[in-house]
């Protein structure tokens, strides 16, 4: 490592150290984190033949294998809650409860509790799915009046930071495959920097959802 990127480290810049106090996942591999580490470790592979519908149903698609979750983290959600959240918000809101609960439910002070959530599109899914109600129907009023909140990249980041009362930011990174990589190093700016002294960074990938919850030592 050369001299200036040591600068930049957190033991070469004299930076507070940052904790990791919790994790959540579900992935191709594995329901939770731990059955996803034993995968992992098993030498296992979360790539898969592909057996939905959608697989013919839009035409002989050439790709017939994919990393796809082995639970739906969405399907946990109520009718109510599924009419008002894209498809990530809905993940995001199951998954960020189910970090919340492993790390303890800690009492901290809002104003210093922030919420960084890296996605590489949103809830693109709602977009299409108001667009073609309104096509198909000839009537705009077809159109969810939440539609431009579901549809919001930050829209899932959104739904964290209400979940756990964080009031000192929501921050999403939209950077294609690299947005998990940035979430995690804005949670990390922030922390040492003193803004909040606990950030939940959450890391969203078509094929898996990692949470992690960090906080200043």
């Amino acid at each position: 490592m050369t001299a200036s990127l040591r600068e930049y480290s957190t033991l070469g810049g004299n930076f507070p150290s940052v904790v990791v106090t919790s994790m959540a996942a579900t992935t191709s591999l594995g329901v939770d984190l731990d059955s996803t580490w034993k995968g992992l470790l098993d030498g296992q592979s979360g790539i898969r033949e592909l057996t939905g519908e959608f697989v013919t149903k839009y035409g002989e698609l050439p790709c017939r294998i994919g990393g796809k979750l082995l639970e739906d983290p969405a399907e946990e959600v109520t009718r109510v809650e599924a009419r008002r959240m894209a498809y990530v918000e809905r993940v995001a809101h199951v998954m960020s409860k189910r970090l919340w609960a492993q790390a303890g439910e800690p009492e901290v002070d809002p104003e210093r509790l922030a919420v960084v959530l890296g996605t590489g599109q949103g809830g693109g899914d709602a977009m299409i799915n108001n667009w073609q109600a309104m096509e198909e129907s000839g009537n705009y009023r077809k159109v969810s009046p939440l539609a431009v909140q579901m549809s919001m990249p930050n829209g899932p980041a959104g739904i964290v930071g209400l979940n756990i009362g964080a009031r000192a930011g929501v921050i999403t990174p939209v950077s294609a495959c690299s947005s998990g990589a940035e979430a995690i190093a804005h949670a990390w700016r922030h922390i040492i920097l003193g803004t909040p002294t606990w950030l939940s960074a959450v890391v969203w990938r078509a094929t898996s959802t990692r949470f992690r919850s960090q906080r200043s030592r």
